[in-house]
């Protein structure tokens, strides 16, 4: 059973854009021209910690779910069947080729704990990750006023929120104690306690008639009023293509067609790995 979702988008600080007198962007070209006038003012748009090489996911999804207007997982079935190559993505990489050069210039010594710290001393105006970031940030400073906006598309009509469980509740097929389980099941899905767990970690509940609450989240909860959501794209690759690295390794060189390259080779050699062991 889902128990508390997240959302992936921009997280900002209020004070920061206050300052340089800015609002959340609606479309990527407005994005663009924040991140031009944060520079301008002496301000790093992004704060970015990449040693970890799962950090650069969170920006990769939160783009292709704009851009992949027939839905994420149809263009991964796709990908499946073969009707179609990552060179497809190219201008997701290219955005995200783009985005990566607004920042630290210390962005590949950092990992995601030192960037959570840093975003939370005022580094920097923006920082690329999902709600479950908010926690780690405020755990180093309680009191930074952070909001929250969707990744924009080219057009703002195709813009969606990446959204996927980030805790789930299961039991066994034959649980040894299966009477005990099923009630403490019961008991973390009461309305009570998990309104608790999400207002806590700043997560999005799943139970009908549970909002999240957390004044962060206010830009990021129409989208899921408005059912504007997609599924995470980094989760629709089989765990042996070793996506996070080679995203790493494209932020370091931002060759374009050599990631393109090393997607396609290695999706199509593990989804032929997979047929033949089926």
């Amino acid at each position: 059973m889902p128990f508390a979702d997240n959302g992936s988008g921009i997280i900002y600080n209020k004070d920061v854009f206050d300052s340089v007198g800015l609002t959340p962007p609606t479309t990527w070209a407005e994005l663009i021209e924040i991140c031009d006038e944060l520079t301008a003012a002496g301000v790093a748009p992004f704060y970015w910690g990449f040693k970890d090489n799962w950090t650069g996911a969170p920006m990769f999804s939160s783009i292709s779910g704009g851009y992949l207007t027939d839905g994420v997982a149809a263009w991964y079935q796709r990908r499946r069947e073969g009707a179609v190559s990552f060179s497809e993505l190219t201008p997701v990489l290219e955005k995200m080729r783009t985005v990566a050069g607004y920042g630290n210039p210390s962005k590949f010594e950092l990992g995601y704990n030192d960037a959570n710290q840093g975003f939370a001393q005022g580094r920097a105006a923006m920082y690329w990750h999902g709600t479950y970031a908010i926690p780690a940030i405020r755990s180093y400073n309680a009191d930074i006023n952070l909001g929250t906006f969707a990744t924009p598309a080219d057009d703002a009509a195709d813009t969606k929120v990446v959204s996927g469980v980030d805790v789930a509740l299961c039991t066994g097929v034959s649980p040894r104690h299966p009477e005990e389980s099923l009630r403490f099941l019961t008991y973390l899905m009461q309305e009570t306690n998990q309104a608790s767990y999400c207002t806590q970690q700043v997560a999005y509940p799943t139970l009908t008639g549970l909002v999240a609450e957390d004044p962060a989240l206010e830009g990021l909860n129409p989208y899921f009023e408005a059912g504007r959501v997609a599924t995470y794209s980094d989760h629709n690759f089989p765990p042996a293509v070793t996506l996070n690295a080679y995203i790493q390794q494209f932020l370091i060189s931002g060759d374009v067609d050599a990631f393109v390259s090393t997607l396609d080779t290695q999706w199509d050699k593990v989804v032929k790995r997979l047929a033949e062991t089926a």
